[in-house]
């Protein structure tokens, strides 16, 4: 197995990162590489994992307890 771990921005970024972001999870899937993200479902890090996945390529997320347990009592 070849994994390549991206921890990113997980804010809102310029166009211009997106893009780059998409062609490096699509050049990851092509050479066959599965990705370890931040798990975050916001900015870069979920443009990199969204375009491994959609084509076709496998991710894992990586996530804190102490961040998971925040995101609950802010949804609350």
């Amino acid at each position: 197995m070849k994994t390549i771990c991206v921890f990113c921005a997980a804010n809102e970024v310029e166009k211009k990162y997106i893009i780059d972001a998409k062609k490096l999870g699509l050049l990851m899937v092509k050479n066959k590489y599965d990705l370890v993200w931040g798990g975050s479902n916001r900015g870069l890090m979920k443009v990199i994992a969204d375009s491994v996945q959609e084509a076709g390529g496998k991710i894992i997320g990586i996530t804190m307890e102490m961040l998971k347990n925040s995101r609950r009592m802010r949804m609350k």
